[in-house]
Formats: C-alpha cells, structure tokens, sequence
C-alpha cells in the first residue's frame, strides 16, 4: 500500500472557486474536470481506489 500525500488543489480551480463562488461542481466547463481528474490520478500514482489496477491511459 503507499501512503497518499494530498497536495493542494489545481491553481485553475481555485481561481474558478474564487470567481465563482456560488457555482457547483457539475457547472464546471469539462476541460476544468479533466484537470481535476489528472491532479487525482496523479496524487494517487495512477492507482484505482477500488480495484488497485493501474489508470494511466
């Protein structure tokens, strides 16, 4: 098992944060998801939660 060391978010959603304040997730332009999902996959070396197998794609 490795040990998962959470770093901060990524610089762009926390400018969309700011200037959105009162949006939710799913009104997130999906270019800003991807980014989200690659700082996730990233932190988490490219491993899934669930089933251990290896993400990179």
């Amino acid at each position: 098992m490795r040990k998962i060391h959470k770093g901060s978010e990524p610089p762009n959603l926390t400018a969309w944060k700011k200037k959105n304040p009162h949006r939710r997730y799913s009104q997130l332009p999906e270019d800003m998801r991807r980014v989200i999902r690659e700082y996730a996959l990233k932190e988490k070396f490219y491993i899934c939660a669930y089933c251990c197998q290896n993400r990179r794609y």
